[in-house]
């Protein structure tokens, strides 16, 4: 994907996740982890940190294939 390309992606997520105050670092996680999965993370359950969104890219593993533990879920 080309750098024009990525930044509009980047200026989308900014615009969607508006008034949520995402640093700087978690727009690149997240703009990064839709590229490589076509969605966004989890954001309605779970509260993903950077850290593991970087992970989930490096293991080409989505967040629930990765940190979703709905065995421990209570509802």
């Amino acid at each position: 994907m080309d750098n024009i390309l990525r930044e509009e992606l980047k200026q989308d997520t900014r615009d969607f996740f508006y008034g949520k105050n995402f640093t700087e670092g978690m727009i690149d996680a997240i703009t990064d982890y839709a590229i490589k999965f076509g969605h966004y993370p989890p954001f309605g359950f779970y509260n993903p940190k950077v850290e593991e969104l970087q992970e989930c890219i490096k293991k080409n593993k989505t967040y629930g294939e990765l940190f979703a533990n709905l065995s421990n879920v209570i509802v």
